[in-house]
């Protein structure tokens, strides 16, 4: 949902994946509060229900190997996408957005 900065996701129903009987989330992006609009914070949120057949302790640990790995790739990302840009072409949201000034980067921004 591009008008409220929000993709969303779920597991492929098609798929059937025999330990995990649901999947779904989004990732969220917003301007981070006090910085004068330089920066974006970028949210995840996802749920997962598991079979009743994995103990607990197994999916807090999966979870927890998980959840830092699905995020860890995005900073060094965007960054490297920023540096990218033309000079003058400061306008982040534009590589969220698909914005298209002359010589920007933010069509390939978008298949991150």
């Amino acid at each position: 949902d591009r008008e409220a900065n929000m993709l969303r996701f779920e597991l492929d129903k098609e798929r059937r994946a025999p330990m995990i009987n649901e999947s779904q989330g989004f990732w969220f992006l917003e301007e981070a509060p006090g910085r004068g609009g330089e920066y974006t914070r970028i949210w995840l949120s996802a749920g997962i229900t598991c079979s009743s057949l994995l103990p607990t302790f197994l999916v807090d640990y999966a979870a927890s190997r998980a959840l830092p790995r699905a995020t860890s790739w995005l900073k060094p990302t965007i960054e490297a996408i920023f540096e990218e840009l033309p000079e003058g072409c400061g306008d982040v949201k534009g590589v969220v957005c698909g914005h298209q000034c002359e010589g920007c980067v933010a069509g390939d921004a978008q298949k991150v």
